[in-house]
């Protein structure tokens, strides 16, 4: 297992303008672990390669289980709408941690979820 000072993970897909799409990733921690408890990881996103990010400091990684978790979880979802104007409809999102320059390991990313959110029929017009 190797150390690293910076992370970044990060990935894109095509959206659909005027949808809102929620973005989790399923993360955990091996036994040898450290250096993430301190420091807190962020998820960014945006549509289009000159869109402004939206952020969101994911919870405190401190007493995380071992095991995998929904990061962030339903209670506290990331949402991004897609403008209908949207002329490049490119989701582009990551998580990241580059801002401590600590050394750090352990850290298990299981995968990563993108999908719409489902309009409730009672904000439906």
């Amino acid at each position: 297992m190797i150390s690293i000072m910076w992370f970044q993970l990060t990935g894109s897909l095509p959206v659909i303008p005027g949808k809102k799409y929620s973005i989790t990733f399923k993360l955990g921690f091996n036994g040898g672990s450290y250096g993430w408890h301190a420091h807190p990881i962020f998820l960014m996103a945006k549509i289009g390669q000159r869109g402004q990010y939206s952020w969101k400091r994911l919870k405190e990684l401190e007493g995380m289980p071992k095991g995998p978790i929904d990061v962030p979880d339903d209670s506290n979802p990331f949402e991004i709408e897609v403008p209908t104007s949207a002329s490049d409809p490119m989701l582009y999102f990551g998580i990241y941690e580059v801002w401590s320059n600590e050394w750090k390991k352990g850290l298990l990313v299981h995968s990563a979820f993108v999908k719409e959110v489902e309009e409730d029929d009672s904000t439906k017009k």
